[in-house]
């Protein structure tokens, strides 16, 4: 195999892996346009546990409505007494919430966000989990 076939090889690869990562990833903000609404504290308790009986998780999570950020966010706010999913401004909705919990209970949190497998498993795993609860509904 000459060198001009492995460039073109991978430059295919590249093409390809870099659709398919932008188009999973390009499908988060429909899972958040068509999700349930999370209206309140409560709502928010009620459907978290919902969720981690779903992902048979049985890692103590808590879960918050946050008004002060925008986004969700679990494994930065890892604390003694268990994972906190923080539900901001603009991701007060289902998919969301499964998004999050998704992280913690396939262990991602606990491998961190920084490294190349977040990005290219890790995350477009966590969105596709989103997406076809969303579509079982």
């Amino acid at each position: 195999m000459g060198i001009k076939e492995i460039a073109g090889n991978f430059l295919l690869a590249s093409y390809v892996v870099t659709n398919v990562y932008v188009g999973i990833m390009g499908i988060q903000p429909l899972v958040r346009k068509f999700s349930q609404k999370i209206e309140s504290q409560t709502h928010l308790v009620g459907l978290l546990e919902t969720e981690k009986e779903k992902q048979n998780c049985n890692k103590p999570v808590f879960a918050i409505l946050n008004h002060e950020h925008s986004g969700g966010l679990s494994g930065k706010l890892k604390t003694e007494k268990g994972y906190l999913v923080s539900l901001g401004l603009d991701a007060h909705d289902l998919g969301d919430l499964e998004h999050e919990v998704f992280h913690i209970c396939s262990g991602t949190v606990d491998r961190g966000y920084k490294s190349w497998r977040f990005y290219l498993f890790d995350e477009p795993a966590a969105t596709l989990y989103s997406l076809r609860s969303l579509l079982e509904r």
